[in-house]
């Protein structure tokens, strides 16, 4: 049902309007009368009307003067105007600053009647293509996100596809990908909540840094792609985008959410990089664990010089990282190197310190408990978190955490033992068939044992798991074939038998220390 209001200095008309005119019967709800245009703006304000009939000479403010403030404002209303024969030049201003129509008085009941269907029906027509809109909006950027999510895995069809959707839509001149992630967990209806506000965000910025986006989410976060379509330097797209991510930074606090953005560089023009971006923003994300003061992070400020130490402390973390799961004996090399690394800068403030101590501390016992040797003690999260608590000096926590590797990597050495001819040939066929889509079962058939006993023997014998020693085969071979640089890496991805470019980066990386392009 719409809502009228209606507003006339004549107030016999005004009570012959509530009187004689079956409102509801024709389908409409009279909620409010005004015999003055200051007060009839007042109640347009206050019930927000889908339609006002107003007189078109009222004293203080003339209906013509309200019809015209409201639709300065871009307000939805329609408009019909009250007049006398002796003011029909008013009604043709009316009808030219954007009236529906206009009666003439005294009020005819069934003309009234038949303006207002011909305004109900307009009504009706405009609500209709508003909805029909917001839809093919709506389906519209769901697509461009499924089509994000393709490219950032290296899909050339899709990338195309998204490509020419945003040159035909917007005419970009470069791009930035942002990754959105969250220091905590969230629930689903959270998460719900935080996109929303993110869109609105992103919304009510694209007029000030003259841009669009295409938004999907993924498991690391909130992925957006920044389409900026003003031609500048590329310092001026890097700002925007870091102005733009500390206000969804903002929003996520005004949510009591913790959020932080990793950016990629900037890449001009083509989407053919959008993998090459992903990487970038993934990366920048995840240093956060070395610029833990820091919620927006720009991978173009990592690289820079004055984050060098941060940067060089990042690698050579994740080298240790790396070395713990694949070879562990030299895991006490790389920690001493990095002790030496972090005691040449004096700058970082103890909390910083304890921080990066203590994930290396609760690394080693994961890796530990992989492993599942069962003859050291391992420290848990809790008891880690009361002894970095406790230390007061940067030598104890140096020597905590040399005693800490000494009482449980350094007793690996002593698990190598001969491999029986079972493992052996696990290992053999997992080495030829590695490119394949292979499965435990496979390997479990190939060797004439259960799936459970195959698990016991490579646990006993490398200390591995099944995906971690098939994912370490497929990773090496990946290596080799990064090294002779002939080919792309969503290529070497797919011939060393991985599927999704995504997961490939993310193995290859934890397994490595390096991302496939920095490794190339």
């Amino acid at each position: 049902m719409h809502k009228i209001i209606v507003a006339d200095d004549n107030h016999l008309t005004i009570q012959a309007l509530k009187v004689t005119v079956p409102w509801e019967e024709w389908g409409f709800q009279l909620v409010g009368c005004a015999e003055n245009g200051v007060d009839a703006l007042r109640q347009i304000s206050l019930y927000h009307p889908d339609i006002a009939i107003l007189d078109i000479n009222m004293p203080g403010m003339t209906g013509l003067e309200v019809a015209k403030q409201l639709l300065e404002k871009k307000e939805n209303i329609i408009f019909i105007f009250l007049t006398a024969y002796d003011e029909f030049s008013y009604a043709q201003t009316a009808l030219k600053i954007g009236a529906f129509d206009y009666l003439l008085k005294p009020l005819d009941n069934e003309a009234l009647k038949t303006v207002l269907k011909r305004a109900g029906e307009e009504l009706n027509r405009k609500r209709q293509t508003a909805v029909m809109r917001s839809k093919l909006r709506s389906d519209y950027e769901n697509w461009a996100g499924h089509l994000l999510q393709d490219s950032i895995n290296g899909i050339t069809r899709s990338v195309t596809e998204l490509e020419e959707m945003l040159q035909q839509e917007w005419r970009p001149a470069g791009y930035e990908l942002m990754l959105v992630s969250s220091a905590d967990f969230l629930s689903p209806e959270r998460i719900e909540q935080l996109t929303d506000q993110i869109r609105q965000c992103l919304s009510g910025q694209e007029a000030l840094y003259q841009f669009k986006y295409v938004h999907t989410r993924i498991k690391e976060g909130f992925l957006i792609l920044l389409v900026f379509q003003k031609i500048q330097i590329v310092r001026d797209y890097d700002l925007a985008a870091l102005k733009i991510a500390n206000r969804i930074v903002d929003t996520g606090g005004a949510l009591e959410a913790d959020l932080f953005v990793g950016i990629s560089d900037f890449s001009e023009r083509s989407l053919a990089a959008l993998p090459k971006l992903y990487e970038e923003a993934i990366f920048s994300a995840e240093s956060r664990f070395f610029l833990e003061n820091k919620t927006v992070i720009h991978y173009k400020s990592i690289t820079s010089k004055s984050f060098r130490n941060e940067y060089m402390l990042s690698r050579k973390m994740q080298d240790m990282f790396r070395i713990l799961y694949t070879e562990p004996w030299d895991f006490t090399n790389y920690l001493e190197e990095f002790i030496e690394l972090i005691l040449q800068e004096t700058c970082y403030d103890v909390k910083y310190v304890k921080n990066i101590f203590m994930q290396i501390a609760f690394t080693i016992t994961c890796s530990m408990q992989e492993r599942n040797t069962g003859d050291c003690s391992l420290k848990s999260m809790e008891t880690i978190l009361e002894d970095m608590h406790k230390i007061d000096s940067m030598q104890s926590i140096i020597s905590y955490i040399r005693t800490y590797t000494a009482q449980t990597i350094g007793r690996i050495q002593k698990e190598n033992s001969q491999m029986s001819c079972q493992g052996r040939k696990v290992l053999d066929f997992i080495n030829t068939h590695y490119m394949e889509n292979i499965t435990l079962y496979d390997v479990a058939e190939d060797a004439g044992i259960s799936e459970s006993h195959l698990c016991r023997v490579l646990k006993k014998e490398t200390g591995e798991s099944f995906v971690n020693i098939l994912n370490k085969i497929r990773i090496q071979k990946a290596q080799k074939l990064l090294q002779k640089g002939d080919l792309k890496v969503y290529e070497i991805a797919e011939i060393v038998g991985f599927s999704n470019y995504a997961y490939f980066y993310q193995v290859f990386k934890k397994i490595t220390g390096y991302s496939p392009k920095e490794y190339h």
